[in-house]
């Protein structure tokens, strides 16, 4: 026969054989329940999301007040202010009361009632979410609220002391507004050292998420190869097909059969992620990261055929399902490696352990992408950590390369992964 005849059977086999596991992958009903219930997850967070987002940022805070309190106005014009400074993209301020306020910009909403009776009632009513009445002595007062904001307190405590300061300066002669303008005067401003490595925690947090669903995809369909292999072992059916297809040729169709699944589905959840942000107002509220995400594609590309070509081995030193949980451990361990570390330690990107995590295959393909979100990785440096990675996967494939046709007919029991390495040809 000549080569160009088995180049074109090779090719029709492996065209067979993918077009079957593609066809299985996207239509079986586990699939299709599994992507039906991550598309409806990622469109509901992202509502969830912009819906609190939302409600946070119109909240009012009511505080009935008891007396004469002119420093609680004063609290209210702030809180007002600095809502207002919140609601523009960037603004320093929604940093400062987002801080203050544990990440709320309510605004203050005042009423008088004429006594403590009054007061606690409308409390405990809910016309009112705190009380301010005065204290035991002059200047004292007490807030008496159960679910109010915690930055209402300090936000009165201050503005009463502002009060107060006031009230002194005044009595010695002294003009408050000129005081306060002049002690204002002076200021501390901090400065990075590399700017351009500055923490950058919404572009971090969402290159994180990305990465789950991207090492989750990996994990899902490069275990759909697996299951596809010891079923066809334990029916028998693998005796027949490899009568016309070639051990080498069935494992490639596979792998790329559940590879285009995969991306296809994948896409699905982005399409659905990306019009989510388009019809609400997080895309304009935070400032996404496209080019980190768009690395995942290249990620999940490298990691899916790392992590399906070893469950496409360990899966061919078994014959039987129950068998199958021994032969994967060394497999389930890299992918739990590769998804904690991410997950454990996306707040300390800068430490020493994660910097070299971001070079070690299969790790980098979750790390790396964060890194350069973070800032810490140039484009260079990126790169590098892939080209490593794309060595792993061919080292990887080589190995499935010697153990999967060695294997995929044996029969009985188990096959250890030290002899599967060992065992001569």
């Amino acid at each position: 026969m000549s080569p160009t005849t088995n180049n074109y059977s090779a090719s029709t086999a492996i065209k067979t054989v993918f077009v079957r596991e593609l066809r299985e992958s996207l239509l079986k009903k586990s699939s299709l329940i599994t992507l039906i219930i991550m598309a409806v997850a990622t469109v509901g967070g992202v509502i969830a999301a912009d819906y609190f987002m939302n409600k946070s940022s119109n909240e009012t805070t009511k505080v009935t007040v008891v007396g004469e309190a002119p420093f609680a106005s004063t609290a209210a014009q702030v809180s007002e202010q600095v809502s207002k400074q919140a609601s523009k993209k960037g603004d320093s301020g929604q940093q400062k009361f987002a801080a203050m306020a544990g990440a709320s910009v309510s605004r203050i909403e005042l009423t008088k009632s004429p006594d403590e009776a009054a007061a606690r009632t409308a409390v405990t009513d809910g016309d009112a979410d705190a009380a301010l009445m005065p204290g035991e002595t002059p200047g004292a007062w007490r807030l008496l609220a159960d679910d109010a904001p915690s930055w209402l307190a300090p936000i009165l405590q201050e503005s009463l002391q502002k009060q107060t300061e006031a009230e002194a300066l005044a009595a010695q002669g002294v003009d408050a507004q000129q005081f306060y303008e002049k002690a204002q005067s002076g200021s501390v401003s901090v400065e990075a050292l590399s700017p351009e490595k500055e923490a950058n925690f919404p572009a971090i947090i969402i290159t994180l998420i990305g990465v789950m669903l991207m090492v989750t995809a990996i994990l899902m369909f490069g275990g759909a190869v697996a299951m596809s292999v010891i079923e066809e072992k334990s029916s028998r059916v693998i005796e027949i097909i490899l009568s016309t297809v070639r051990p080498m040729h069935l494992l490639t169709g596979k792998i790329l059969g559940a590879a285009l699944a995969g991306l296809i589905m994948m896409s699905i959840l982005v399409i659905s992620a990306s019009a989510a942000l388009y019809f609400t107002s997080i895309g304009e509220a935070i400032d996404i990261p496209w080019s980190a995400v768009g690395l995942l594609l290249p990620c999940f590309i490298l990691g899916y055929f790392f992590f399906a070509a070893l469950y496409a081995a360990s899966a061919s030193l078994v014959s039987r399902m129950e068998d199958f949980q021994g032969a994967q451990t060394p497999v389930l361990m890299l992918s739990l490696i590769t998804m904690y570390v991410p997950l454990f330690g996306w707040s300390k990107l800068d430490s020493t352990f994660m910097q070299i995590a971001a070079w070690i295959p299969p790790v980098s393909i979750t790390t790396a992408p964060l890194q350069y979100a973070a800032g810490n990785f140039s484009a260079l440096q990126l790169a590098g950590a892939l080209v490593l990675m794309a060595l792993s996967v061919v080292g990887v494939i080589a190995l499935a390369a010697k153990i999967y046709p060695r294997n995929i007919l044996r029969t009985g029991a188990a096959v250890s992964w030290k002899k599967a390495l060992t065992a001569k040809s």
